[in-house]
């Protein structure tokens, strides 16, 4: 709180990323940027490099009701990369870019697009979707991949993505880890909902490839 970064404060943005204007929480952010905020900045880190083994260790009723609230800890967590939000805030503030909440159905019409949303319809030279993908997804440059690792046994977690030996990261093939296969990334079911961070990446890529040339 001694350096501005109260509670209240966070409690308050949050709330407003929530049910208000995504682009009036995007120049709150960006506006925050050069600011120490300390508690925020450790959150965020924390989050990334310590979260994916909390997740792992929390009961499946704690891991529900985080993903309850899963939009609003992304917003909090993985803020935009400030050279990104400036140029979309240019974009908006020219009137040159609109986002849109409720998006449905959306037709090409005289070399335009007509947008159906929760708050009519609007028309747009170019549509771009910006809903994240359900987390574990998979990419579908990968589809053909992991159509063969399970037709070979390998499982669908419950959660989304592949079934891994929480452990090693391999990949759990007719119910035993397989040592020839590891896992590294969002792909691994088990982990939370946040994207994995570029350093978290890397350490699972490490842990990979120790594995690799270890004895089985």
């Amino acid at each position: 709180a001694d350096a501005g970064d109260a509670w209240e404060d966070v409690r308050a943005l949050i709330a407003r990323s929530m049910t208000g204007d995504p682009a009036v929480t995007l120049r709150e952010q960006f506006a925050l940027t050069g600011d120490p905020l300390p508690g925020r900045r450790i959150v965020r880190t924390a989050t990334h490099t310590a979260g994916a083994v909390a997740w792992r260790r929390l009961p499946a009723a704690d891991r529900a009701r985080l993903r309850a609230h899963a939009r609003a800890i992304t917003v909090q967590a993985s803020p935009m990369v400030p050279r990104n939000a400036a140029v979309l805030l240019d974009l908006l503030g020219a009137g040159t870019l609109e986002i849109l909440r409720g998006a449905g159905e959306i037709t090409a019409a005289g070399g335009r697009f007509r947008v159906g949303h929760a708050g009519g319809v609007r028309a747009a030279d170019a549509v771009v979707n910006a809903v994240n993908p359900p987390a574990h997804a998979v990419p579908g440059a990968a589809a053909p991949l992991v159509s063969s690792l399970l037709g070979q046994g390998a499982a669908r977690h419950p959660d989304g993505g592949l079934t891994v030996d929480p452990g090693t990261g391999r990949l759990v093939v007719g119910g035993r880890p397989d040592p020839r296969v590891l896992v590294a990334g969002d792909l691994a079911g088990d982990g939370p909902f946040l994207t994995t961070s570029i350093p978290g990446l890397a350490a699972l890529a490490a842990r990979a490839a120790a594995a690799l040339v270890s004895p089985r």
